[in-house]
């Protein structure tokens, strides 16, 4: 797993939780220099979310 990765539960009910990736800050424009962060993966056992059909057979691929 690569170190930068972060997971953060989405609620206190802990069933839903999301990985984000933190790169190293950069400066953008006159702004300090802030954290970006990109999504990654969303991780859940709500149905409401995706059912267990779809988590079944995804459709997506988890790149490394």
């Amino acid at each position: 797993m690569d170190p930068s990765n972060r997971i953060y539960r989405l609620n206190d009910r802990e069933d839903a939780f999301v990985i984000v990736d933190l790169e190293k800050p950069q400066y953008v424009y006159n702004s300090t220099d802030l954290s970006t962060a990109f999504f990654r993966a969303l991780i859940t056992r709500r149905d409401g979310i995706y059912p267990l059909a779809y988590l079944l057979r995804p459709q997506f691929f988890f790149l490394s």
